[in-house]
């Protein structure tokens, strides 16, 4: 991998996040931002609610929560798969918390050692 500016690294971030929800939702994410903090990437996105989740949470509540349970941690593995194989960048953890009544979710992805503009 090629060195890269922060503000480029945060956009190929924004691009990857963006990427996943695509392929997992069928549709991206409406707004988004990363944000670089020593070792963690941290990633704020207003998502758009699938048609058929919304009416989950209308209709069934518990499975609508069980649903974005699931979601939620095959999102985090392939953003973690993502960004150690197109950023080079080493994976510890990711945390990711999403509310569904307001469309938002944070994520934050730490990484072994501080990220730098050159990685």
């Amino acid at each position: 991998m090629t060195a890269h500016s922060n503000g480029q690294l945060k956009q190929e971030i924004i691009k990857i996040y963006n990427t996943i929800n695509q392929e997992m939702y069928v549709v991206g994410v409406s707004q988004q931002r990363a944000e670089i903090l020593g070792d963690k990437i941290l990633i704020l996105a207003r998502h758009r609610r699938i048609p058929v989740l919304a009416l989950l949470d209308k209709l069934a509540p518990e499975t609508a929560q069980l649903a974005d349970l699931v979601l939620v941690r095959e999102n985090k593995r392939r953003l973690a798969a993502a960004v150690e194989s197109l950023l080079g960048l080493k994976v510890l953890a990711i945390l990711k918390d999403y509310d569904p009544e307001s469309d938002l979710a944070a994520t934050v992805v730490v990484c072994a050692s501080p990220i730098s503009s050159g990685f």
